[in-house]
Protein backbone atom coordinates (compact mmCIF):
# COMPACT_ATOMS: atom_id res chain seq x y z
CA UNK A 1 0.00 0.00 0.00
CA UNK A 2 2.77 2.36 0.93
CA UNK A 3 4.57 1.49 -2.30
CA UNK A 4 1.50 2.42 -4.38
CA UNK A 5 1.20 5.75 -2.57
CA UNK A 6 4.84 6.65 -3.26
CA UNK A 7 4.51 5.70 -6.91
CA UNK A 8 1.41 7.86 -7.27
CA UNK A 9 3.19 10.90 -5.76
CA UNK A 10 6.15 10.44 -8.08
CA UNK A 11 3.86 10.17 -11.13
CA UNK A 12 1.98 13.34 -10.22
CA UNK A 13 5.18 15.33 -9.63
CA UNK A 14 6.64 14.18 -12.95
CA UNK A 15 3.49 15.25 -14.77
CA UNK A 16 3.67 18.67 -13.16
CA UNK A 17 7.31 19.04 -14.17
CA UNK A 18 6.46 18.16 -17.79
CA UNK A 19 3.65 20.74 -17.77
CA UNK A 20 5.94 23.42 -16.35
CA UNK A 21 8.59 22.65 -18.93
CA UNK A 22 6.03 22.76 -21.72
CA UNK A 23 4.57 25.99 -20.39
CA UNK A 24 8.03 27.55 -20.12
CA UNK A 25 8.86 26.45 -23.64
CA UNK A 26 5.61 27.87 -24.95
CA UNK A 27 6.11 31.16 -23.13
CA UNK A 28 9.69 31.34 -24.30
CA UNK A 29 8.68 30.85 -27.91
CA UNK A 30 5.97 33.50 -27.49
CA UNK A 31 8.53 35.95 -26.02
CA UNK A 32 10.91 35.39 -28.91
CA UNK A 33 8.08 35.90 -31.37
CA UNK A 34 7.08 39.21 -29.76
CA UNK A 35 10.68 40.33 -29.55
CA UNK A 36 11.11 39.55 -33.23
CA UNK A 37 7.99 41.52 -34.10
CA UNK A 38 9.00 44.52 -31.95
CA UNK A 39 12.50 44.69 -33.40
CA UNK A 40 11.50 44.07 -36.99
CA UNK A 41 11.65 47.83 -37.71
CA UNK A 42 15.35 48.07 -36.74
CA UNK A 43 17.55 48.86 -39.80
CA UNK A 44 19.89 46.18 -41.00
CA UNK A 45 23.66 46.59 -40.83
CA UNK A 46 23.99 47.23 -44.57
CA UNK A 47 21.29 49.90 -44.38
CA UNK A 48 23.09 51.64 -41.53
CA UNK A 49 26.37 51.60 -43.43
CA UNK A 50 24.66 52.97 -46.55
CA UNK A 51 23.02 55.83 -44.67
CA UNK A 52 26.29 56.66 -42.95
CA UNK A 53 28.15 56.78 -46.25
CA UNK A 54 25.48 59.08 -47.70
CA UNK A 55 25.89 61.40 -44.73
CA UNK A 56 29.62 61.56 -45.32
CA UNK A 57 29.07 62.47 -48.96
CA UNK A 58 26.87 65.49 -48.11
CA UNK A 59 28.94 68.72 -48.48
CA UNK A 60 29.26 70.99 -45.46
CA UNK A 61 27.56 73.86 -47.31
CA UNK A 62 24.34 71.84 -47.43
CA UNK A 63 23.97 72.08 -43.64
CA UNK A 64 21.48 74.72 -42.42
CA UNK A 65 23.05 78.01 -41.35
CA UNK A 66 22.84 78.83 -37.65
CA UNK A 67 24.26 82.37 -37.79
CA UNK A 68 22.81 85.60 -39.13
CA UNK A 69 23.80 86.36 -42.69
CA UNK A 70 26.08 89.33 -43.28
CA UNK A 71 23.41 91.02 -45.42
CA UNK A 72 20.91 90.73 -42.55
CA UNK A 73 23.07 92.52 -39.99
CA UNK A 74 21.48 95.59 -38.43
CA UNK A 75 24.03 98.43 -38.47
CA UNK A 76 23.74 102.03 -37.31
CA UNK A 77 26.17 104.14 -39.35
CA UNK A 78 27.28 107.60 -38.22
CA UNK A 79 30.08 109.90 -39.26
CA UNK A 80 31.62 113.38 -39.21
CA UNK A 81 33.75 115.13 -41.82
CA UNK A 82 35.54 118.52 -41.83
CA UNK A 83 36.92 120.07 -45.01
CA UNK A 84 37.96 123.35 -46.58
CA UNK A 85 36.17 124.88 -49.58
CA UNK A 86 36.70 127.84 -51.89
CA UNK A 87 33.21 129.34 -51.50
CA UNK A 88 30.93 128.29 -48.62
CA UNK A 89 27.77 129.64 -50.26
CA UNK A 90 28.35 127.77 -53.49
CA UNK A 91 29.18 124.62 -51.51
CA UNK A 92 25.97 125.01 -49.53
CA UNK A 93 23.90 125.11 -52.73
CA UNK A 94 25.64 122.02 -54.12
CA UNK A 95 25.29 120.17 -50.82
CA UNK A 96 21.57 120.95 -50.56
CA UNK A 97 21.04 119.54 -54.05
CA UNK A 98 22.97 116.36 -53.21
CA UNK A 99 20.93 115.82 -50.05
CA UNK A 100 17.67 116.26 -51.95
CA UNK A 101 18.73 113.92 -54.76
CA UNK A 102 19.69 111.13 -52.37
CA UNK A 103 16.43 111.33 -50.42
CA UNK A 104 17.81 112.77 -47.19
CA UNK A 105 17.23 115.90 -45.14
CA UNK A 106 19.08 118.37 -42.89
CA UNK A 107 18.12 118.10 -39.23
CA UNK A 108 20.34 120.95 -38.00
CA UNK A 109 22.33 123.74 -39.65
CA UNK A 110 24.43 126.60 -38.21
CA UNK A 111 26.68 129.34 -39.60
CA UNK A 112 29.66 130.94 -37.84
CA UNK A 113 31.58 134.03 -38.93
CA UNK A 114 34.95 133.76 -37.22
CA UNK A 115 37.87 136.14 -37.39
CA UNK A 116 39.80 134.05 -39.88
CA UNK A 117 37.12 131.91 -41.55
CA UNK A 118 33.44 131.50 -42.39
CA UNK A 119 32.12 128.12 -41.28
CA UNK A 120 28.96 126.07 -41.87
CA UNK A 121 27.85 123.08 -39.77
CA UNK A 122 25.06 120.81 -41.00
CA UNK A 123 23.69 117.52 -39.64
CA UNK A 124 22.33 115.29 -42.42
CA UNK A 125 20.08 112.19 -42.24
CA UNK A 126 20.43 110.06 -45.35
CA UNK A 127 19.39 106.50 -46.34
CA UNK A 128 21.89 103.99 -44.98
CA UNK A 129 22.22 102.22 -48.32
CA UNK A 130 23.61 105.44 -49.87
CA UNK A 131 25.80 106.47 -46.94
CA UNK A 132 29.21 105.54 -48.37
CA UNK A 133 28.49 106.86 -51.86
CA UNK A 134 27.21 110.15 -50.41
CA UNK A 135 30.42 110.71 -48.43
CA UNK A 136 32.54 110.10 -51.52
CA UNK A 137 30.46 112.62 -53.51
CA UNK A 138 30.58 115.27 -50.77
CA UNK A 139 34.35 115.05 -50.37
CA UNK A 140 34.72 115.90 -54.06
CA UNK A 141 33.61 119.46 -53.11
CA UNK A 142 36.58 119.87 -50.75
CA UNK A 143 39.85 121.66 -51.41
CA UNK A 144 41.34 119.96 -48.34
CA UNK A 145 39.95 117.30 -46.01
CA UNK A 146 40.87 118.06 -42.41
CA UNK A 147 39.23 115.05 -40.74
CA UNK A 148 36.96 112.10 -41.47
CA UNK A 149 35.42 109.86 -38.81
CA UNK A 150 33.04 107.01 -39.72
CA UNK A 151 31.70 104.37 -37.32
CA UNK A 152 29.16 101.53 -37.54
CA UNK A 153 27.37 100.02 -34.51
CA UNK A 154 26.03 96.46 -34.82
CA UNK A 155 22.62 96.25 -33.11
CA UNK A 156 21.50 92.94 -34.65
CA UNK A 157 21.30 91.11 -31.32
CA UNK A 158 19.42 93.93 -29.65
CA UNK A 159 17.01 94.22 -32.60
CA UNK A 160 16.19 90.49 -32.57
CA UNK A 161 15.78 90.51 -28.79
CA UNK A 162 13.26 93.36 -28.91
CA UNK A 163 11.31 91.62 -31.67
CA UNK A 164 11.18 88.40 -29.64
CA UNK A 165 10.01 90.24 -26.52
CA UNK A 166 7.22 91.95 -28.46
CA UNK A 167 6.05 88.62 -29.87
CA UNK A 168 6.07 86.99 -26.43
CA UNK A 169 4.21 89.88 -24.82
CA UNK A 170 1.55 89.86 -27.53
CA UNK A 171 0.98 86.15 -27.06
CA UNK A 172 0.63 86.76 -23.32
CA UNK A 173 -1.82 89.55 -24.05
CA UNK A 174 -3.94 87.20 -26.17
CA UNK A 175 -4.01 84.63 -23.38
CA UNK A 176 -5.14 87.28 -20.90
CA UNK A 177 -7.99 88.21 -23.26
CA UNK A 178 -9.11 84.59 -23.39
CA UNK A 179 -8.95 84.33 -19.61
CA UNK A 180 -10.89 87.58 -19.27
CA UNK A 181 -13.78 86.04 -21.24
CA UNK A 182 -13.99 83.27 -18.65
CA UNK A 183 -13.79 85.51 -15.57
CA UNK A 184 -16.88 85.39 -13.36
CA UNK A 185 -16.20 87.69 -10.41
CA UNK A 186 -15.32 91.37 -10.23
CA UNK A 187 -12.05 90.59 -8.47
CA UNK A 188 -10.97 88.28 -11.28
CA UNK A 189 -11.87 90.86 -13.95
CA UNK A 190 -9.97 93.64 -12.16
CA UNK A 191 -6.90 91.45 -11.66
CA UNK A 192 -6.82 90.35 -15.29
CA UNK A 193 -7.34 93.92 -16.58
CA UNK A 194 -4.49 95.11 -14.36
CA UNK A 195 -2.18 92.49 -15.86
CA UNK A 196 -3.40 93.40 -19.34
CA UNK A 197 -2.56 97.05 -18.73
CA UNK A 198 0.96 96.14 -17.58
CA UNK A 199 1.56 93.91 -20.60
CA UNK A 200 0.20 96.56 -23.00
CA UNK A 201 2.58 99.17 -21.48
CA UNK A 202 5.53 96.82 -21.95
CA UNK A 203 4.51 96.14 -25.55
CA UNK A 204 4.27 99.86 -26.35
CA UNK A 205 7.66 100.50 -24.75
CA UNK A 206 9.29 97.69 -26.73
CA UNK A 207 7.61 98.84 -29.97
CA UNK A 208 8.90 102.37 -29.38
CA UNK A 209 12.43 101.05 -28.95
CA UNK A 210 12.07 98.90 -32.07
CA UNK A 211 10.84 101.91 -34.08
CA UNK A 212 13.82 103.95 -32.86
CA UNK A 213 16.27 101.22 -33.84
CA UNK A 214 14.58 100.88 -37.23
CA UNK A 215 14.88 104.64 -37.82
CA UNK A 216 18.54 104.69 -36.83
CA UNK A 217 19.28 101.68 -39.03
CA UNK A 218 17.45 102.94 -42.10
CA UNK A 219 18.76 106.54 -41.87
CA UNK A 220 22.42 107.28 -41.16
CA UNK A 221 23.62 110.51 -39.54
CA UNK A 222 26.48 112.56 -40.96
CA UNK A 223 27.79 115.82 -39.45
CA UNK A 224 29.38 117.98 -42.16
CA UNK A 225 31.60 120.96 -41.33
CA UNK A 226 33.01 123.07 -44.18
CA UNK A 227 34.75 126.44 -44.02
CA UNK A 228 36.25 129.20 -46.15
CA UNK A 229 39.34 131.11 -44.92
CA UNK A 230 39.04 134.92 -44.95
CA UNK A 231 41.33 137.93 -44.17
CA UNK A 232 44.50 136.35 -45.48
CA UNK A 233 45.97 139.65 -46.93
CA UNK A 234 48.69 140.89 -44.55
CA UNK A 235 50.06 143.78 -46.71
CA UNK A 236 50.65 147.41 -45.66
CA UNK A 237 47.24 148.60 -46.85
CA UNK A 238 45.44 145.88 -44.93
CA UNK A 239 47.41 146.65 -41.77
CA UNK A 240 46.66 150.39 -42.10
CA UNK A 241 42.92 149.77 -42.52
CA UNK A 242 42.90 147.37 -39.59
CA UNK A 243 44.70 149.97 -37.45
CA UNK A 244 42.06 152.62 -38.21
CA UNK A 245 39.36 150.11 -37.35
CA UNK A 246 41.04 149.19 -34.09
CA UNK A 247 41.53 152.87 -33.17
CA UNK A 248 37.88 153.70 -33.80
CA UNK A 249 36.74 150.69 -31.79
CA UNK A 250 39.05 151.71 -28.91
CA UNK A 251 37.66 155.27 -28.96
CA UNK A 252 34.11 153.95 -28.81
CA UNK A 253 35.06 151.67 -25.96
CA UNK A 254 36.61 154.60 -24.04
CA UNK A 255 33.49 156.73 -24.49
CA UNK A 256 31.26 153.89 -23.35
CA UNK A 257 33.49 153.36 -20.32
CA UNK A 258 33.49 157.08 -19.49
CA UNK A 259 29.70 157.25 -19.66
CA UNK A 260 29.37 154.21 -17.43
CA UNK A 261 31.33 155.94 -14.60
CA UNK A 262 29.47 159.30 -14.71
CA UNK A 263 28.31 159.14 -11.04
CA UNK A 264 31.93 158.99 -9.88
CA UNK A 265 32.88 161.86 -12.20
CA UNK A 266 30.14 164.06 -10.72
CA UNK A 267 31.10 163.22 -7.13
CA UNK A 268 34.76 163.91 -7.86
CA UNK A 269 33.92 167.21 -9.57
CA UNK A 270 31.79 168.39 -6.63
CA UNK A 271 34.51 167.46 -4.17
CA UNK A 272 37.19 169.25 -6.15
CA UNK A 273 35.02 172.40 -6.50
CA UNK A 274 34.30 172.49 -2.74
CA UNK A 275 37.99 172.08 -1.91
CA UNK A 276 38.93 174.86 -4.33
CA UNK A 277 36.38 177.26 -2.81
CA UNK A 278 37.59 176.48 0.68
CA UNK A 279 41.19 177.12 -0.18
CA UNK A 280 40.24 180.38 -1.95
CA UNK A 281 38.39 181.82 1.08
CA UNK A 282 41.17 181.06 3.58
CA UNK A 283 43.19 184.34 4.24
CA UNK A 284 46.82 184.34 3.38
CA UNK A 285 49.00 185.48 6.36
CA UNK A 286 50.84 188.85 5.84
CA UNK A 287 54.57 188.61 6.16
CA UNK A 288 54.94 192.28 7.42
CA UNK A 289 53.07 191.57 10.63
CA UNK A 290 55.75 189.22 11.83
Amino acid sequence: MRILLVLSILAISSCQQRREIGSFAESSSTFHKVLKDETSWFPRDEEIKGDYNEMLEVPSTAQPATTVKLTDRKLIKNGAIVFKVEDVYETKTQLDNLIKEIGGYSSNETQQNLSDQMQFNVTVRIPARNFDDFIITVLKLALKVDSKNINAQDVTEEFIDVQARIKTKKELESRYHEILKQAKTVEEILAIESNLSTVRTEIESAEGKLNYLTSQISLSTLVITYYQPIGTDFGFAAKLINSFKDGWENLLAFLVGAVSVWPFVIIFSIGAFWLWKRLKRKPIPNSSSV
